[in-house]
């Protein structure tokens, strides 16, 4: 199985990126922007699971569209990563996810939502006083769900 991860290099993305034996990474470190997925498309044909990982207001829709628009009804997986806060608070990270989620709903492919909680990533170095997920515990449960072979249309991890 062949497995595509937006953000890759740190965070959740490199934790899944080393749970895949075939894997490809897409990161704007390394030029590709999911605000113009034309650039990422070419590279998918032959792969099996898009992992829409990078966060961006507008960005994460956008890719999530044009791949599930490009891959069309075929028989592979959306993983798109979306966030407790998205059904807990009304700040415009969560609504962006909830937007995304919405998306998601009409998807041609199929889709697995993963709302984690707070995770302790380079993105949330700041917070000091909550409880923070270790991004390694969460990539584990979702590698497994990927590699199963039921499809599992929601993963929500508490904090």
């Amino acid at each position: 199985m062949k497995v595509c991860i937006t953000g890759h290099l740190n965070g959740l993305g490199y934790e899944l990126f080393k749970r895949f034996d075939e894997t490809i990474g897409f990161d704007l470190l390394g030029g590709f922007d999911i605000n113009k997925p034309d650039t990422i498309l070419p590279y998918l044909d032959d792969v099996d699971v898009f992992i829409n990982n990078a966060y961006h207001p507008v960005g994460q829709q956008l890719m999530f569209k044009a791949v599930d628009g490009f891959w069309q009804s075929k028989r592979k997986l959306i993983v798109n990563i979306s966030s407790m806060a998205a059904v807990k608070k009304d700040t415009q990270y969560a609504i962006d996810k909830r937007k995304l989620e919405e998306a998601s709903k009409n998807a041609m492919c199929r889709v697995t939502i993963v709302r984690p909680g707070l995770m302790d990533t380079p993105l949330t170095e700041s917070i000091t006083d909550r409880y923070k997920m270790n991004a390694g515990d969460v990539a584990d449960i979702i590698a497994q769900v990927v590699n199963s072979k039921i499809h599992i249309p929601l993963i929500e991890f508490e904090d």
